[in-house]
């Protein structure tokens, strides 16, 4: 299922996002759109709580690992400032 960048960012934000949707590239699609749509703290804090929240919801409590997704979305930061690519 294809779905566009506003029906994911709301299925995964109502956490009715089928669990097959979102896989480590959807972390990546995730990080990208937040970080195009909010400056990096904002987007940081949505996207760790979010990815949390969305794994408590799911029984997965030990999915979520906080250190390492901060990371990510902060090397995903960085190549957003030299990429200006406007899609994901």
């Amino acid at each position: 299922m294809h779905l566009s960048d506003q029906d994911f960012i709301h299925q995964f934000e109502q956490k009715t996002l089928p669990l097959k949707e979102f896989n480590h590239r959807s972390h990546l699609r995730l990080a990208w759109l937040y970080l195009h749509k909010y400056s990096l703290l904002p987007a940081l804090k949505k996207i760790t709580e979010g990815i949390e929240a969305f794994a408590v919801s799911l029984g997965a409590n030990d999915k979520f690992h906080h250190t390492l997704t901060e990371a990510i979305v902060r090397i995903m930061h960085l190549r957003c400032q030299q990429d200006k690519a406007e899609t994901f």
